[in-house]
């Protein structure tokens, strides 16, 4: 948003690397694969994203939107609700 996205860029990537080096001490770290997963991301590494990704939702099928504290404020709004049904 500042313009600086070259510095965005480089805190993405030094983020996939601390992500990974969490990973390869504890490859079942939910909150690691889902960092890495956006880092990567946002990296353009799409299909490493993708994999990362699907390797949480398999470990971990049901910590996801709806048991995510970060969205209890949101809980009783109807468009909240609405959002959940449509990712059903």
């Amino acid at each position: 948003m500042i313009g600086r996205l070259e510095d965005a860029k480089e805190v993405g990537r030094e983020a996939i690397v601390r992500a990974e080096h969490v990973l390869a001490l504890n490859p079942v770290d939910a909150r690691a694969l889902s960092l890495a997963s956006l880092a990567l991301f946002d990296d353009g590494q799409e299909a490493r994203a993708i994999e990362m990704s699907r390797r949480s939702l398999e470990l971990y099928p049901d910590d996801w939107i709806e048991h995510d504290p970060d969205y209890d404020i949101l809980r009783d709004d109807p468009r909240f609700k609405r959002l959940l049904l449509n990712l059903k």
